[in-house]
Parts: C-alpha cells; structure tokens; sequence
C-alpha cells in the first residue's frame, strides 16, 4: 500500500513539474535579458513604438493593440531570467512591478484609456535606476 502511495505522489510531483516547466519556456527557449531589452527598446522596438503612438493627440489603438501583446510575453520572460547583477530580491521587485505596468498598459490600450497608458507606460519606462542596480557593463576595451 505504502509503495502505490509513493507511485501515486511521485507522478503527480513529476506531472507537476513538467507543467510548471512547459509555463516558464512556453517551448520556446527563455530570451536573454539583452534580447528582451532589444525587442523591447532598440530600433523599431515594442516600447518605443508604443510610447511614440502615445505620444499623438489621438493614438492608433488599433496599431498598438498587437504590440502590448508581443511585449507581455517579454516582460514575464524577463523576471524569469537572473539578473545579469546585483541583488535577486531586488531584481524579482524591479520585474514584478515592470510586468504589473506593462499589465497595465495592455488594460488601457484595450480601454483606449489614453491618460492610464501613459501612465503604465512611463512606469515601464524608469531605466536609469534598474540599470544601475542591474545591468552588467561592459569592459571597455583599451587595446582599440
């Protein structure tokens, strides 16, 4: 009886764990921090362009409706990632709050709640501070 018990329980720690892992990688590898940065902010990036839109007296909802859905996947990936520096717990804070905002974003744009997109869209938008707790610097390279 004891060994059906522990057959029982070992599959559904086994199930439990392979659905926990198909979540997190959605089968697809996890992007690096630095791919999400670009995806997000470099050229042409999710949240440059959304922030642009925004910008307008009048924004395309319709234009950045498929854009806040590409970048949500993104902001949960990034808090799956360590951070490239610093301190874990500030890190785990730091992506939590980015992941709520750009939550928040997806919201308003879905509402057309201009004033509320700006809003979450400038929270994900404070770089300076998780880049200086965070963000790995390269060496400069002296030989050049």
């Amino acid at each position: 009886m004891q060994i059906g018990k522990l057959g029982v329980v070992s599959g559904l720690l086994l199930s439990l764990f392979i659905g926990m892992e198909g979540e997190a990688s959605n089968n697809d590898p996890l992007p690096s921090v630095k791919t999400v940065m670009q995806k997000a902010y470099g050229d042409e990036g999710l949240c440059n362009a959304i922030a642009d839109e925004l910008r307008r007296d009048q924004p395309k909802w319709d234009e950045i409706a498929p854009k806040i859905k590409d970048l949500l996947p993104l902001a949960e990936d990034l808090g799956i990632n360590p951070p490239l520096k610093g301190d874990k717990e500030d890190w785990k804070k730091r992506t939590r709050v980015y992941l709520e905002s750009a939550r928040k974003l997806d919201q308003a744009i879905q509402n057309k709640d201009k004033p509320a997109a700006v809003a979450a869209q400038t929270l994900m938008n404070d770089c300076k501070s998780c880049h200086a707790a965070h963000r790995k610097t390269e060496p400069i390279d002296s030989s050049r």
